[in-house]
């Protein structure tokens, strides 16, 4: 098979404007060879599994169509990248700085809190198209703000960054709205105390009674609200929150970050052009426990079920969309000794990653093997 061809994120921006956010992610594989003057495509949406997904238990598990039938169905509509490698460092927030900007950066040191040196995919479509800020949206359960949504490149930076919306905290907050309107016998504040306790136990960062501490209302209020914070607010005053697919609970956020997804889709006020969307169900691995793990990676499979679903609705009102779906970083190769468990350490299980390319009017069903660099 033909290995990806090399676009640079500036040339591609430069050639088809219609899919200028998809430049950014030439790296991750031939969306460039696919999408170049495919004029249908009008979104570009960026699928980032964290917690440390393998390749083993996904594309490469013995019987991929039990596992994650949903993703196992869609190779036959993209194209499957088997070997797509982090080369760089290993934490999801740089990992995931790694995808938004093509650079690799040094494994001593974290992007952590910091904003990063290189401008993002966000950035350089809003440059080049004078597109407003709700046309970028990086949904993200984080507990804090990533500081991945734009750089602090002299040339571009906030006034060209995505909108970031922090899905979990939406959520609690919905939660704890509905418990005070609610009398505490009442199945509806039940339902509220359960998910509430749901996403802040899931929080790998930080508890909400932390240094932070309390959740509070959000100061969204005024007559001259810009358009994404008009939806925010829309996203604060929802309650209803679907938690189960086909009567099956999820236990993870990942339902209400698939809820927001849903929302943006179908909000006027916003037209996402650019999105990434992150997904963290399987970082329930940290906890060693394999079955948990693997009953993660069954749950997103999944919530990219229902994504899809919104997104072939999409499609057939002519929001053409581009997606690529890939991992930031894997999952050590051990199962014993406490290996299972991190995702830093470098072997193979780690770096070795896989990505997902679908774009409308091209022909899926396509497999490379070829080592592409997740940077390249």
């Amino acid at each position: 098979m033909t290995p990806p061809c090399e676009s640079t994120r500036r040339e591609f921006l430069g050639h088809a404007a219609a899919v200028v956010g998809a430049t950014a992610l030439a790296p991750l594989a031939a969306l460039p060879a696919t999408a170049q003057g495919h004029g249908r495509v009008q979104r570009v949406l960026i699928v980032r599994f964290g917690g440390g997904v393998r390749l083993s238990e996904t594309f490469a598990h013995a019987a991929p169509d039990k596992l994650i039938p949903n993703l196992w169905g869609l190779c036959k509509q993209g194209i499957l990248y088997t070997n797509m490698r982090n080369n760089g460092r290993l934490d999801h927030v740089t990992a995931t700085a790694q995808i938004l900007t093509g650079n690799s950066y040094a494994i001593s040191k974290p992007i952590g809190s910091r904003r990063l040196p290189h401008p993002t995919i966000f950035e350089y479509y809003r440059k080049k198209t004078g597109r407003p800020a709700e046309t970028c949206l990086l949904l993200d359960p984080s507990w804090h703000p990533t500081h991945l949504n734009h750089s602090g490149h002299a040339a571009y930076g906030a006034s060209y960054g995505a909108a970031e919306i922090p899905t979990r905290r939406i959520g609690v907050w919905q939660m704890q709205s509905v418990k005070r309107r609610t009398n505490p016998l009442a199945d509806q504040h039940k339902e509220a105390e359960a998910f509430e306790q749901m996403l802040l136990a899931e929080d790998f960062e930080r508890r909400a009674q932390g240094p932070d501490g309390p959740i509070d209302e959000p100061k969204l209020e005024g007559e001259h609200l810009s358009r994404v914070e008009q939806f925010r607010k829309s996203l604060f005053d929802r309650e209803q929150i679907p938690r189960s697919i086909n009567k099956r609970s999820v236990r993870s956020a990942d339902m209400h970050t698939l809820f927001c997804v849903q929302r943006a889709f179908q909000d006027k006020r916003v037209d996402p052009a650019v999105m990434m969307v992150n997904f963290h169900g399987p970082d329930v691995a940290h906890a060693g426990s394999f079955s948990d793990y693997v009953a993660a990676v069954t749950e997103l499979d999944a919530v990219v079920g229902e994504l899809w679903k919104v997104l072939r609705q999409e499609n057939k009102q002519q929001r053409s969309t581009a997606v690529i779906i890939t991992p930031d970083v894997g999952r050590d190769l051990s199962l014993t000794g406490g290996g299972f468990a991190g995702h830093r350490s470098g072997d193979l299980g780690c770096r070795r990653l896989f990505a997902l390319l679908i774009v409308p009017g091209k022909r899926g069903g396509k497999q490379v093997d070829d080592v592409v660099d997740q940077t390249q």
